[in-house]
């Protein structure tokens, strides 16, 4: 059991922090008191352990007969505070005292000199006085003494508002294992695994079931777990933030007095709790608060007045009941509806009742120029030149492209549930899987031939685009599996580009400045099996300025709910349809697109 000794409160005698002392084990409870002298930044006072009542000089100035004064600036470091005066008691100049120690009994029972410190014509002082006699005062959590010399309630009352100080050097000697806390502040806090500096400790207060450590980090590295959070805020000041330290064996097991430093084996995330990342003032995020939440207000009337517009208004009915939490939950979901999005697809509902295919979105492209017709023997990433003839050229801007970072890959992995179909016949197989989504990912990623090749991988950007229910088993997937050599940080999360992937579109569309590609299969059963698409950048931008372009698709559906019926809310399966569900295919976009920015690969047998 690790041990530290408390002799002193944390109320500094000078301008450093005073540093504090116990020797009681750090398992046990250690009385916490409060005393309107402590600094803004420490309002802890420590019990005092059992103290030895021995004399020992402190000045060829001071004397038992004379009260002289001296300023605290001088051998303030030989004193620690043990009580705090309250008040005056009785008409004797006897007064009350709450105590800084757990045993008041050696302190201000026995006789003896005692020291005062105080504040005189703006300089702190400190007097010496003689302790006549003491007693408990029940029921007061103080004690009464009375001094030599102080004998009427006017003298008494110069003395409220001091401290009563004792020699540091009456400190008994501790046992192995043991500590005083005063001899902890200052040293340095290291980690044990490897060897790197965590920062300081600054002070130590108890928690009641044992003892913490207030460590300041240093602020000139970064932190050893690789926090970017506390490097960045360590490195905002010139002292780096305060974080808490429990002082048990199991967190610091080694502590080196000699060397004035001790070892920590902190759990994972320890060093960043209670760190704050906001630096600002308590009052300046009040403010910012206030504003954000005024803010939010006019955003949701707002939505409000758009949805009463569009005749939405029994949106609203979720208002009327439920929890506060809940109807701030409905508040963040209207607010967070694209009113456009949603104006263009109430528009689409008798227009789009069924959903097209790609035939139906590709009836134009008949007319496009920029086309391609290449034989599917030759629709491999592996095609040698000899196959691909005149067309290999396409095939090695593509991979330049690629290996400059110039190109994104997207995977759409939502759309295979609503169609009732994996993401190729090939897989098929794995349907059988209890997460075929995720096994038919890995399958692909891992396929060369059908997907970008891994030496092209670490500078290629992946986007996934996935139902939400999924999006945990395909991080796990991607940990695993190392990212497949994916770049971590280029992989976004947010799942359709599932099909053979071509080389030779990406080149098809750069070579004739295209802003989409098109990829069919001209004699397929499913057009969509083998249906791929290249955008730039610059059309991804117009087309979300372009809603308007899309076209949306409604699919009646039941959806459950719950009525109020007789002042109970019922669970509600429906039957028939009630409710439609919007869909828009990626074929729509081609509307926002000039026949002769559009180009054609079709894939013939």
């Amino acid at each position: 059991m690790q041990k530290a000794s408390l002799l002193c409160s944390s109320n500094p005698i000078s301008s450093p922090p005073t540093y504090l002392h116990t020797c009681r084990p750090l398992t046990v409870p250690i009385r916490i008191r409060f005393s309107p002298s402590l600094f803004a930044f420490s309002s802890l006072r420590f019990p005092l352990n059992r103290l030895h009542g021995q004399r020992h000089g402190f000045s060829p100035l001071h004397s038992t007969a004379t009260e002289e004064m001296v300023e605290a600036s001088k051998n303030v470091s030989s004193f620690v505070e043990i009580g705090y005066i309250s008040s005056v008691h009785g008409l004797q100049g006897e007064i009350c005292i709450k105590p800084n120690t757990d045993f008041p009994e050696l302190r201000f029972c026995k006789a003896g000199r005692r020291w005062l410190k105080q504040q005189v014509s703006g300089k702190e002082t400190i007097k010496e006085v003689e302790l006549v006699e003491g007693r408990e005062h029940h029921g007061k959590k103080s004690w009464i003494l009375s001094f030599s010399g102080i004998e009427t309630v006017d003298q008494a009352r110069q003395l409220v508002g001091s401290t009563l100080l004792a020699e540091e050097e009456d400190r008994p000697h501790l046992e192995e294992g043991e500590f005083y806390t005063r001899d902890l502040v200052g040293m340095r806090v290291i980690l044990k695994e490897t060897g790197e500096v965590v920062g300081t400790v600054v002070n130590v207060f108890n928690s009641g079931a044992n003892d913490l450590l207030h460590v300041m980090l240093k602020s000139a590295e970064p932190m050893p777990n690789g926090s970017e959070e506390l490097s960045s805020l360590a490195e905002a000041g010139d002292s780096g933030p305060l974080v808490w330290v429990p002082f048990v064996k199991e967190i610091v097991p080694n502590v080196d007095m000699n060397r004035r430093e001790m070892l920590i084996t902190p759990p994972t995330g320890l060093l960043e709790l209670n760190v704050r990342s906001d630096e600002r003032s308590k009052k300046e995020r009040r403010q910012l608060e206030w504003k954000e939440r005024k803010r939010f207000q006019k955003r949701l009337i707002a939505a409000k007045k758009k949805l009463s517009e569009m005749e939405q208004q029994h949106v609203f009915h979720g208002f009327r009941f439920g929890e506060k939490s809940q109807a701030s939950l409905l508040a963040d979901q209207i607010v967070s509806v694209n009113s456009k999005l949603l104006q263009q697809a109430l528009e689409n509902v008798e227009i789009a009742s069924k959903r097209w295919t790609i035939t139906e979105s590709l009836t134009g492209t008949k007319l496009v120029r920029n086309r391609l017709r290449i034989s599917e023997k030759r629709f491999t990433p592996s095609t040698s030149e000899e196959k691909l003839g005149t067309n290999f050229t396409l095939q090695e801007k593509a991979l330049q492209l690629i290996s400059k970072g110039k190109v994104a890959v997207v995977l759409d992995m939502s759309d295979h549930k609503n169609r009732g179909k994996e993401y190729d016949l090939i897989l098929s197989s794995s349907t059988s899987r209890e997460n075929s989504e995720t096994s038919s990912l890995q399958m692909l990623l891992c396929d060369d031939e059908r997907f970008v090749k891994a030496e092209y991988r670490s500078s290629m950007p992946l986007v996934l685009i996935s139902l939400a229910n999924e999006i945990i088993s395909m991080k796990k997937l991607f940990s695993s599996s190392n990212y497949f050599g994916f770049d971590p940080e280029k992989v976004c999360n947010g799942e359709r580009y599932i099909s053979k992937s071509s080389s030779l579109l990406l080149g098809l569309v750069n070579e004739k400045e295209s802003e989409i590609g098109i990829q069919i299969f001209e004699h397929s059963e499913d057009v969509e099996e083998g249906f791929g698409m290249v955008f730039s950048i610059d059309t991804m931008k117009k087309l979300t300025r372009q809603i308007h372009k899309l076209q949306f698709y409604a699919i009646a559906k039941p959806n459950s709910h719950v009525e109020l019926v007789e002042k109970k809310w019922v669970h509600v399966e429906p039957s028939s349809p009630n409710s439609y569900e919007f869909y828009s295919t990626i074929f729509s976009c081609i509307n926002a697109c000039s026949l002769d920015k559009l180009c054609v690969m079709e894939i013939t047998e």
